[in-house]
């Protein structure tokens, strides 16, 4: 079970590496591999009758095979798009022009199977079923949109020829298959296979389908959410994070601490040896904060150009101080630029334990306390305790309430 579960997982990421990159003719190519087996095993349901004397009685041959033959134009018409389309498969261009045939073939094609059948038997619903998905997974708008105006044109049309006898409701299926008003058994029998049969096409379908908007959706949920070159937490979202725990504080009392850390001199980098490399400096900064995270509820984000945040729930000042320097020393270790000029890069921190206090109101003591570590010779570590006091139940946010603020400051060892 194990191994199919993984060779399930293995594909469904193929599917979605698929989706990903495929050009315009691989899903041009796609749509028609997926749909083949559809309209043969849909088609070969009402031809199996034509093979059981008794069966025969009860369906119309003619219709039956006329629809088979169409079918079969239908494939063969696609499979010699995909034999003109084969060799430029790797092209970035759109094909809107076979987007369109091949979205119309297979509108076609269930809508005759429809028709075989009676509307009522094989919903007409299933016709716009089958287009829209396929066509929003493989294809582009315009062309779903053509298909689907041909499929509710063939609809129509086929309830106007029956409303006025020019057609049968049903063609393929004899008088006798409905005598009494009851269906036969055996007419029953094929039309209700049909039917579930197109229920597990479209259920898988549906999972193709969903399965690609729930990847891309909570891609794109990452992507707001994330920070493009460090892969962090973006200032959006971390500033969401810190209101977030700062009202959790509030109700369950534990302690939080916020670091803000900046890379000292970053514009002499980006000056000196280019923004490859400041860039590469971000990332090196990103991945040691990454690294040295203690628990999953603590949160990093680039805030700025070459500013980090830190956000550590449950946390009180001593064992966040202790973080902040061992992330300093780590970060010391690493040598960046070329071997002629390496350089290492050293980080200011302002570290701020609040109590009771407003996401607003800790974020700026947080970078008070950094422009101080900046102004004190940079390399430092500037931390403070922050309380807020609290009168007639409101939350009162004024240093003139508590003490005025120790700070202290610790520089890391160099390697």
């Amino acid at each position: 079970m194990s191994v199919l579960k993984a060779t399930a997982l293995e594909l469904v990421q193929t599917l979605r590496s698929f989706m990903i990159h495929a050009t315009p003719t691989q899903r041009c190519l796609f749509a028609i591999l997926l749909n083949t087996p559809f309209i043969i095993l849909f088609a070969s349901l009402p031809s199996i009758g034509l093979f059981v004397d008794e069966w025969r009685e009860l369906m119309n041959p003619q219709y039956v095979i006329a629809i088979n033959i169409l079918q079969a134009v239908s494939v063969l018409t696609q499979w010699f798009l995909a034999w003109k389309l084969w060799p430029h498969r790797f092209n970035p261009r759109p094909i809107p022009q076979y987007y369109r045939m091949v979205a119309s073939l297979v509108c076609v094609s269930y809508a005759a199977e429809a028709f075989l059948g009676g509307n009522l038997t094989y919903p007409t619903c299933m016709v716009i079923i089958c287009i829209i998905p396929i066509g929003l997974m493989l294809l582009d708008v315009p062309s779903v949109l053509f298909a689907f105006g041909i499929g509710l044109s063939l609809i129509i049309l086929n309830e106007v020829f029956i409303l006025f006898g020019w057609v049968d409701y049903a063609p393929g299926y004899s008088p006798q298959a409905f005598s009494g008003g009851v269906h036969h058994f055996m007419a029953e029998l094929l039309r209700t296979s049909s039917v579930y049969l197109h229920f597990v096409c479209y259920a898988v379908i549906f999972w193709l389908l969903f399965d690609q908007y729930e990847y891309h959706r909570q891609l794109l949920k990452e992507m707001s959410q994330t920070d493009a070159l460090t892969n962090l937490a973006n200032r959006r979202f971390f500033l969401e994070r810190l209101e977030q725990e700062c009202k959790k504080q509030k109700a369950m009392g534990s302690p939080l601490c916020l670091a803000l850390v900046d890379a000292d001199h970053f514009k002499r980098i980006n000056d000196s040896y280019g923004h490859s490399e400041g860039d590469r400096v971000l990332q090196a900064i990103a991945k040691t904060l990454r690294d040295n995270l203690r628990i999953e509820s603590d949160v990093i984000g680039r805030v700025g150009g070459e500013e980090f945040a830190i956000l550590m729930p449950g946390t009180a000042k001593a064992d966040a101080l202790f973080l902040c320097e061992r992330i300093q020393e780590k970060l010391a270790e690493q040598i960046f630029g070329p071997q002629k000029t390496p350089f290492k890069v050293t980080l200011s921190m302002g570290l701020v334990e609040g109590s009771y206090v407003k996401a607003e109101a800790l974020l700026h003591q947080a970078d008070d306390l950094l422009y101080l570590a900046k102004n004190n010779g940079r390399n430092k570590i500037v931390s403070v305790e922050m309380m807020d006091r609290l009168e007639d139940g409101l939350d009162v946010v004024s240093s003139e309430l508590y003490p005025a603020p120790q700070a202290t400051t610790t520089s890391p060892t160099l390697v």
